[in-house]
């Protein structure tokens, strides 16, 4: 399933939800009961999240992503973990104003830095 799929269940599902009650409430107040629908059905705004992007693994130096890839239609063999051209993709979703980006490391040997 793409991602392009995905986003149109997902609206599918979202209008098939609200729909209803937006159109009990239309009579009184449309734009109100449209406006209170799509808040129910949209994830709300937090002040402040935290991603998790990946984990690095110093001693073997392995990298696990918890992102998503944006598009998975690409084969395997044609992504760059199989000496394919294609990097992969990845993103976040993102609901808050101040984000906040998690790297874990693990078995750090002693002097380890990260520069950015």
């Amino acid at each position: 399933m793409t991602a392009a799929t995905t986003t149109v269940r997902i609206l599918a599902l979202a209008l098939a939800l609200v729909l209803p009650g937006v159109l009990a409430h239309a009579q009184t107040r449309p734009l109100l009961a449209l406006a209170d629908s799509f808040n129910v059905a949209t994830p709300q705004y937090v002040s402040q999240q935290t991603i998790r992007v990946a984990t690095y693994d110093a001693a073997t130096k392995a990298v696990t992503w918890h992102l998503p890839e944006l598009d998975t239609s690409i084969p395997d063999y044609k992504t760059n973990e199989y000496g394919g051209p294609a990097a992969p993709q990845r993103y976040a979703s993102v609901n808050a104003m101040k984000v906040t980006y998690e790297i874990e490391i693990e078995n750090r040997p002693a002097g380890f830095q990260v520069h950015l």
